[in-house]
């Protein structure tokens, strides 16, 4: 299987686990962000690879697939994964998360550090907070004098009925 259809699955799989979790649909950026370049335009569909159209449409999800990465490489950003973060960032308008699938691991989510505010309600903070239902582990990593909050989910799983 080529690079492209690997992307695109992982895309695939990522906009159907927000919309496990989050119960909002969910769909992968038509050729994942080339076709806002292409055609020239700002409209937030096509930043990221996947997009919400309601609740969370002001908030850019790129999504990553790594096949051979060691944990430690997340933990500790590598150039790779900074420079992963970095197009996030330069994609979204304010909001921004990174989704980052690695074989046999498990996914990795980066949160942007701007955004994130536990105390603030808002359409980033109520995302970020659903997806924390997921977690199995957290950490705060240190990307370019930013400190990201890292959260590993091993599989997303649908929320409990509340």
């Amino acid at each position: 299987m080529g690079n492209k259809n690997r992307s695109k699955d992982v895309e695939r799989e990522a906009a159907n686990g927000l919309q496990t979790v989050t119960r909002e649909d969910w769909q992968r950026v038509p050729q994942s962000g080339a076709t806002a370049t292409q055609h020239n335009t700002d409209s937030h569909v096509f930043n990221g690879d996947v997009f919400n159209e309601r609740t969370y449409n002001d908030i850019c999800v790129e999504v990553k697939k790594m096949k051979n990465m060691k944990a430690s490489h997340v933990w500790e950003p590598t150039k790779r994964i900074k420079d992963h973060i970095r197009q996030a960032r330069d994609e979204s308008d304010e909001k921004y998360l990174l989704l980052m699938k690695i074989n046999y691991q498990g996914w990795f989510m980066y949160v942007d550090p701007d955004s994130y505010h536990s105390d603030q309600h808002n359409n980033y903070t109520e995302l970020v907070e659903t997806l924390k239902t997921q977690i199995d582990n957290a950490v705060i990593v240190n990307v370019d004098g930013h400190p990201y909050r890292l959260y590993y989910i091993k599989d997303f799983k649908k929320r409990e009925e509340e």
